[in-house]
């Protein structure tokens, strides 16, 4: 059997129709008869029966399906497995990253490794809050950053540093000498994203805002929190948490300052597949870039590591 035999037998009992299948696959109906029969006659089974009413899996087809499509799914877990060690081997390594990593970190990381004359290339995909995982999964990228990223279930993880929490609302209301206390957002609302993009970010965001004493009026913007509602920013109606770079680049009409007692979410790095030496090199690129960019955090800084109990 081929390849292609068993990809015309999935696709004909996906569409119980020669022809269908045929346009679905991109080739001609006679060359899916052929290979239908040529795959029947390997296994010595009949695997569709063919009538009037039309066509339908037999015994043995509907029973070999599923190992067929398990086959085929392992094939093209192959082929990306190829094409990513391809461009590894390339020295170029696919990102997806956050606003908040491609503002200040990223660019301070990519700088360093050109300064080593490395040869590793960085292609960066920025994605919304959320959004690395489903990049990393769907393989358009090798490599996602961002704030409290689960290790996938067939790569790896590893903790770049923890990024200061900060609150971000209309300039006049804070300054970033001032640490802000929560309770003094009390009467605006606070501008997220929605809970679906980031399940996980969004409960700690909530729990650290209830463990310091505020019961949020939450605003979910469909977009990015710098978009179409940042009005509710600038007006002072709405506060949003970020992490520190963030707040550091936002618009001159909005400030930022650090959240008293302090607060930190911690930034990972994940992959699928093997950490390769470029992975790593990149890795230790972050990590170099984060130490010199960002204070440690101390011992009364809450962090997504550690519980949240409310006060």
């Amino acid at each position: 059997m081929t390849l292609r035999q068993l990809a015309v037998f999935d696709a004909v009992a996906a569409t119980c129709h020669f022809g269908k299948a045929a346009d679905l696959l991109g080739i001609s109906q006679p060359t899916v008869s052929t290979d239908i029969r040529s795959l029947e006659r390997s296994l010595g089974l009949a695997l569709f029966v063919r009538s009037n009413l039309g066509t339908r899996l037999t015994e043995a087809g509907a029973a070999l399906l599923p190992s067929v499509r398990a086959a085929l799914t392992s094939i093209d877990a192959v082929q990306h497995d190829v094409d990513r060690l391809r461009l590894t081997e390339q020295g170029i390594l696919r990102v997806a990253a956050t606003p908040s990593v491609v503002n200040r970190l990223l660019p301070g990381a990519l700088r360093t490794l050109a300064l080593q004359a490395s040869g590793l290339r960085v292609e960066v995909l920025e994605v919304a809050t959320g959004g690395v995982s489903d990049a990393l999964l769907s393989g358009r990228v090798d490599v996602g950053l961002g704030h409290l990223l689960d290790k996938p279930r067939d790569g790896g993880a590893v903790t770049i540093g923890q990024d200061a929490l900060w609150v971000l609302t209309n300039r006049g209301s804070i300054t970033p000498e001032e640490p802000v206390v929560l309770t003094s957002m009390q009467d605006r609302e606070l501008l997220i994203w929605p809970r679906a993009q980031h399940p996980r970010y969004f409960d700690f965001l909530l729990r650290l805002c209830r463990d310091h004493g505020l019961e949020p009026r939450v605003f979910a913007s469909p977009s990015r929190i710098s978009g179409a509602y940042s009005y509710k920013l600038e007006s002072g109606e709405a506060f949003s948490i970020v992490p520190e770079d963030f707040a550091r680049d936002a618009p001159p009409r909005l400030a930022g300052g650090p959240i008293a007692p302090a607060a930190r979410v911690p930034l990972r790095m994940v992959w699928a597949g093997a950490a390769t030496p470029r992975i790593r090199e990149l890795a230790a690129a972050l990590r170099s870039e984060h130490r010199a960019g960002h204070r440690g955090p101390s011992d009364s800084a809450r962090t997504a590591d550690a519980p949240l109990r409310r006060a």
